[in-house]
This record gives C-alpha cells, structure tokens and sequence, in this order.
C-alpha cells in the first residue's frame, strides 16, 4: 500500500496493536528436529506453538523496571543516520562530449 497523506490516527491504532500480548515469535532451527508436537498439513513441517511465560510478558511490557532481564532498556536506542543511503533521487541526464 501506498499512502498518499500521513494518518496520524491510522498509524497509531497500528502502534498500539504492537504489544508482547499480540506478538509472535518465529524460530527456525534444524536442533527443533525430533523435538516437535505439531505437523503442519501442507508440507508435513515439523512445528510447536507455546505461550510466553507470564513474567516475560511483563517485562516486554515494562523494559525500564528492573526486572534483571537480559537488555537493560537504557541500552536501547535507534542506530546512527547511515550516510550512505541516498535521499535525493533526481535524475541526472549525462553529458556526452562534443567531439
């Protein structure tokens, strides 16, 4: 989808759908082998499907408490603005010598 014009609304609505009780976590590893309760109907795939433990939920959802997890929030942080990713597009026709 393209949007035309920026919805703050619609955005939002998104963002707080984006919680630990709504998340799904895919992991894919050939050490699961043998290990799998479920089969899926298609191509037989090998599967499980488990809920988080409630204390992991509660610390997904409150990174600042300390709950002595792994990350500590204050590590969090968005990475430095890559300088070598373009932003202007325009197109440059090329000079051709005269000759």
């Amino acid at each position: 989808w393209i949007y035309q014009e920026k919805d703050v609304k619609l955005v939002r609505t998104f963002v707080d759908k984006m919680v630990p009780e709504n998340m799904r976590i895919h992991i894919v590893s050939p050490t699961f082998k043998g290990g799998t309760e479920l089969q899926e109907g298609w191509y037989k795939t090998e599967y499980n499907r488990k809920r988080f433990a409630a204390e992991m939920v509660k610390e997904w959802s409150d990174p600042s408490s300390d709950g002595g997890g792994v990350v500590d929030a204050k590590e969090l942080h968005l990475p430095k603005p890559n300088e070598f990713i373009a932003t202007n597009f325009d197109l440059v026709m090329e000079k051709k010598e005269k000759g």
